[in-house]
């Protein structure tokens, strides 16, 4: 294969008779079902500001005092942090790194100073410190309480729980369980790690000892629970952090918006637009075919006002800003493209790629030609001075090539050839190719075809009811005017 890389876009000089034979070749291509739209858009992101950040290290160096003389530290947080609250206990490699070593090495009551993290600002507080296992084997007897009387079923499991404690054994009531996975293994639920299970049962687990019996209740229901093992104790600590988001204020969304709109009033016209995006550096993102009634935009939040725009505005215009999550956005609608056949000059850029991969496909076939081995893949390869790739398992329905992607008119020559015969020059997509067929496996004929053939049904029925209602709509030439409105 040679490359159409291997010549420079530069060198290929296209007319207009070149173009218009790419065009009429893949006419089919540039037919529009809808009318759509081709725009470009420049954003104006907003990001906290040094003034922002500060505001956001002052609120939490002042709460340090109050955090440090609090005496319920779950509510202190609840109340001051814009994260949720952390009630678990923490072995080494679970915590922040920016307080670990800190909080494994201090003693109870500890306050770490501000510190920033992941776009916020915290001050942490050692709330508790023991020795828990790396890992405990438990087993247990769910009662569920959906759909019944919660206090009817805490009576169950309390009786039983009570036998079991009075001596009974505890898989004599295992299969009661409503838990089948674990009810025929007698309610064993092997090893677990710290969050692997609803909090509550996880707490009963890990902070009780090995032989430990109890009723906990979870959203699940109610659960007689047994410590069968334990493994694995270390060091763990419960640390509280209350921490502030580190956001744009106002005044810089309003900053932002400023110097958009300004922008945005500057430029108000294609050309304009298009001048100041290269002389102001701004990174300008491309919409090739925007539908009326598309709902997203790759890349912008919430961009259904940018597309009604763009169904309202006249070729060349562009927008005043628009709010988009976190950003301003300000953009040039560059062609409406109408439904049917999309015009030449409509597709210009599309058909000047195709135009000039046939000028190249020319010159390699032409290259390959010129060196009279077309009957020897190995002399003709020797003469180009490539290598012959070998390729194993090509089937027709498959039409790719590794590395390369589709291939469609290269697979479909493989299979047009004899054994042992070497091709002509084929114009691929990304250069041309030579190929030889070296082995053909005929495929083994199944011992009979019901299987296939019902598969194909399946295939079909799924397809018919959605085929058959575009066809109606096609056919009632149906209008669809709700992106106007929504």
């Amino acid at each position: 294969m040679l490359n159409y890389s291997t010549i420079a876009d530069s060198t290929v000089k296209l007319t207009d008779a070149d173009l218009q034979k790419a065009y009429n070749e893949n006419i089919k291509s540039y037919e529009q079902p809808e009318e759509s739209r081709k725009l470009d858009y420049v954003t104006f992101d907003v990001v906290p500001s040094n003034e922002d950040r500060a505001v956001a290290e002052k609120y939490i160096t002042d709460l340090v005092p109050a955090f440090t003389a609090s005496t319920d530290d779950s509510l202190f947080v609840a109340q001051n942090s814009d994260f949720p609250v952390d009630n678990s206990y923490h072995k080494t490699g679970t915590l922040s790194p920016a307080i670990e070593a800190q909080m494994f090495a201090e003693a109870v009551g500890f306050v770490s100073a501000p510190y920033m993290e992941n776009n916020a600002y915290y001050v942490a507080k050692l709330e508790g410190s023991k020795m828990l296992p790396d890992s405990v084997q438990a087993r247990h007897i769910l009662f569920k309480t959906e759909g019944k009387d919660s206090l009817h079923v805490k009576a169950t499991a309390d009786s039983i729980y009570n036998l079991i404690k009075g001596g009974a054994k505890f898989d004599q009531f295992a299969m009661l369980s409503e838990d089948p996975g674990s009810a025929i293994k007698g309610g064993d639920l092997g090893w677990f790690k710290p969050g692997m299970m609803v909090p509550e049962f996880n707490d009963f687990c890990f902070d009780n000892k090995k032989g430990s019996l109890g009723v906990v209740k979870t959203n699940f229901g109610y659960h007689i629970i047994e410590i069968t093992d334990q493994a694995g104790m270390s060091k763990n600590v419960r640390v509280y952090a209350v921490g502030r988001k580190i956001e744009a204020s106002s005044k810089t969304y309003q900053g932002v918006f400023a110097k958009a709109n300004d922008f945005a009033a500057k430029n108000n016209n294609g050309d304009s637009y298009t001048k100041a995006v290269k002389d102001e550096g701004l990174n300008a993102r491309n919409i090739e075919s925007l539908k009326e009634n598309d709902k997203t935009v790759p890349g912008l939040d919430n961009a259904r006002e940018l597309i009604r725009w763009a169904f309202k505005a006249k070729k060349n215009d562009v927008s005043t800003p628009f709010e988009l999550g976190d950003k301003f956005v300000v953009a040039h609608l560059m062609q409406i493209k109408p439904e049917g056949t999309l015009a030449l000059e409509d597709v210009k850029e599309q058909v000047e790629v195709e135009a000039r991969k046939n000028k190249k496909a020319e010159m390699l076939i032409e290259k390959i030609n010129a060196t009279g081995s077309a009957q020897s893949l190995d002399g003709l390869a020797s003469k180009l001075n490539i290598a012959v790739q070998p390729l194993e398992n090509v089937t027709f329905n498959s039409p790719y090539i590794p590395n390369l992607g589709a291939e469609m008119n290269v697979i479909g020559t493989m299979f047009g050839l004899g054994k042992d015969k070497v091709s002509k020059p084929i114009k691929g997509e990304q250069g041309v190719f030579v190929v030889q067929v070296t082995d053909v496996k005929e495929p083994q004929a199944p011992a009979n075809f019901n299987e296939s053939k019902t598969q194909a049904e399946q295939q079909l029925q799924n397809r018919s009811q959605y085929e058959t209602f575009n066809a109606l709509k096609e056919k009632a030439k149906v209008k669809d005017y709700r992106g106007k409105f929504y």
